[in-house]
C-alpha cells in the first residue's frame, strides 16, 4: 500500500471508532428511541424517553335514519335541540355529531319544507345510544290539502250601518256553514285535539302553573321553538306551530277591545275558543296592554326589504284583538328578544 493511501485510511478508521466507539472518557454515547403508539379500541397510549401520555377515545356512534315524501325545500332537523341537518332530498341522512353509548337522542323537526307547503313527521324520534349507530329513525313529510276550519261567524251585518242581517243569498262569512270548529280536551286539561285538521294543543298558555298568565310564562321566539322541542308528554313529538296552523284556532266571535281602558278582562270575548284554550292578556303589572296576546310561531316574514325597524320579522295571531300580523324577533339590537304567548302543537 503506498504511503498516501495508508494514510488516508488509517485517518479514516480513527473518525469512525471516534464516532461509534465504545467507553472511554472520550466517547459519549446518546441514545434516543423512536416513539412507539400502541392502538386498541378504547384506547391510544404514545411512549418516548422523555413522556408518557395516555389518550381514551370514547367510541361514538351515528344516528339517523331516512326521509321519505319530501317534496318542498329547506328541511332542517335536529338532535337534542341541536346539530342542525339539512335535507334536501328523500333518503338516508346522519347527524355530524356521533353520539356515546348510553348517551339519550331525540330528533325533531326545525324547519319544515316550504314550496310546496308540507309537513313531516318523526317517527322512533327518541331513544338511547347502544353499542351500536341508530338508523331507524323515520322522518314522513306529506302535502295534501289542510282542513280549513270554519270561522264561526254566523252573523251577517249591513255594510252601511252595521246592523245585523239576514245571511241569506248575500254571500258573507256568516252564510256558510264550512267545517265547524270541534274540539276534543284531554282528561285532564292538558292538551286539545282538533277534530277538523287533527292536529294536537297544548291548552295552557301559563307554564309556570300559578294560575295567571304573566310575562314570566311568555318565551322568545327561538326559546318557543327549544321549549316545544324539549317538551316530554305523551307518546308526542311537539314543536311550535307555523302561522297556518296557528291561524286554523282562530273564532270570530270574538270582539276587538282596543280602546279598552279597564282591568277587568272577564267580560272580553277572544277569538279563541276559551272553553278549551286558556285566556291570555298582556301584562299590565309589567308595562304591557291588554291587547298584548300574541302568540309565537316559527313563520318568518322573508321580504328582503325588512320590516319592523330591520329587525326580524316573526308572523303572529293576536287572539285577544284578533289581529295576524308580522312582530319583529328581537328590538333594539341582537340580543334583545321580544317575549310571546305560545302554545305547542303535535
Amino acid at each position: 500500500m503506498k504511503p498516501v493511501i495508508r494514510r488516508i485510511f488509517f485517518l479514516i478508521v480513527f473518525l469512525l471508532s471516534g464516532c461509534g466507539g465504545g467507553g472511554g472518557d472520550q466517547t459519549s454515547t446518546t441514545t434516543s428511541p423512536l416513539p412507539t403508539t400502541t392502538t386498541t379500541a378504547s384506547a391510544t397510549t404514545s411512549t418516548s424517553a422523555a413522556t408518557t401520555t395516555t389518550t381514551t377515545v370514547v367510541a361514538g356512534f351515528s344516528v339517523g335514519g331516512t326521509v321519505s315524501g319530501l317534496a318542498g325545500s329547506g328541511l332542517v332537523l335536529q338532535n337534542n335541540l341541536g346539530d342542525d341537518q339539512s335535507i334536501n332530498a328523500d333518503g338516508s341522512f346522519a347527524f355530524a355529531a356521533e353520539l356515546a353509548s348510553g348517551v339519550n337522542y331525540s330528533v325533531t323537526v326545525a324547519i319544515h319544507p316550504t314550496l310546496p307547503d308540507q309537513y313531516c313527521n318523526v317517527n322512533n324520534a327518541k331513544g338511547t345510544v347502544a353499542a351500536a349507530g341508530v338508523s331507524d329513525i323515520v322522518v314522513a313529510c306529506t302535502t295534501g290539502r289542510f282542513n280549513v276550519v270554519d270561522t264561526n261567524q254566523s252573523l251577517c251585518y249591513d255594510s252601511t250601518g252595521g246592523a245585523t242581517k239576514s245571511c241569506s243569498g248575500t254571500g258573507y262569512d256568516g252564510a256558510y256553514d264550512g267545517n265547524q270548529p270541534n274540539y276534543t280536551k284531554s282528561s285532564d286539561g292538558t292538551m286539545v285535539t282538533d277534530n277538523v285538521t287533527g292536529l294536537i294543543w297544548t291548552s295552557k298558555v301559563d307554564r309556570n302553573g300559578d294560575g295567571v298568565v304573566t310575562v314570566s310564562d311568555k318565551l322568545s321566539q327561538s326559546a318557543a321553538m327549544n321549549y316545544c322541542a324539549g317538551k316530554d308528554y305523551g307518546d308526542f313529538t311537539w314543536r311550535l306551530p307555523s302561522i297556518k296552523e296557528l291561524y286554523s284556532l282562530m273564532d270570530f266571535t270574538g270582539e276587538d277591545p282596543s280602546g279598552y281602558q279597564g282591568n277587568d278582562t272577564s267580560g272580553l270575548a277572544l277569538f279563541i275558543d276559551d272553553n278549551y284554550f286558556e285566556r291570555a292578556f298582556g301584562d299590565s303589572s309589567a308595562g304591557e296592554r291588554i291587547i298584548d296576546g300574541q302568540y309565537a310561531t316559527t313563520t318568518i316574514y322573508v321580504s328582503p326589504l325588512g320590516t319592523m325597524g330591520g329587525n326580524t320579522t316573526m308572523f303572529g295571531v293576536n287572539f285577544v284583538d284578533g289581529r295576524i300580523k308580522g312582530y319583529p324577533v328581537e328590538v333594539n339590537g341582537p340580543g334583545a328578544l321580544l317575549r310571546r304567548c305560545f302554545m305547542c302543537i303535535a
